[in-house]
C-alpha cells in the first residue's frame, strides 16, 4: 500500500512539474491580497498553487492526526492497565506444532448426507 502511494505521489509530482515547465514562458499578472505582481511566469503560479494546496491539506489534517495520537495513547494506557489486572494467572500458550489426527480416527457410524440434485 505504501509503495503504491509513493508511486502515485511521484507520478503526480512529475506530471505537475512537467506542466509547470511547459508553461513557464507565458507571463501573467497575479492579483493577490491588494498587491499586483506583473509578468509572473505561469509555471511559478502553478507551483505556488500546488504548494498552497499542500499547506492547506496539511493544516486540515493536522488536528485529526493529533486526535488519533491522543486516542492511541489513551487506548495503550487502558490496555496496559487491563493487562496488569489479569496478572500472571493466564495459562501459557502451547508451543510447537499442532497435533495431527491419527488416520484411523473415524466419525463412527455417521453416514454422510445424501447428495441433492437441483433441477436445471
Amino acid at each position: 500500500m505504501n509503495i503504491l502511494f509513493i508511486f502515485l505521489f511521484l507520478l503526480f509530482g512529475f506530471l505537475i512539474l512537467a506542466i509547470a515547465v511547459a508553461n513557464i514562458t507565458p507571463h501573467v499578472t497575479v492579483h493577490l491580497l491588494y498587491r499586483e505582481f506583473l509578468d509572473v511566469p505561469l509555471g511559478f503560479v502553478m507551483l505556488g498553487c500546488l504548494a498552497a494546496g499542500v499547506i492547506i491539506a496539511f493544516a486540515m489534517g493536522f488536528p485529526e492526526m493529533l486526535r488519533l495520537r491522543f486516542q492511541n495513547r489513551q487506548l495503550r494506557k487502558r490496555f496496559r492497565h487491563l493487562e496488569g489486572r489479569l496478572g500472571p494467572d493466564l495459562p501459557e500458550a502451547p508451543s510447537g506444532p499442532a497435533p495431527t489426527p491419527h488416520p484411523d480416527d473415524t466419525l463412527g457410524d455417521v453416514e454422510p448426507p445424501p447428495i441433492r440434485e437441483f433441477p436445471p
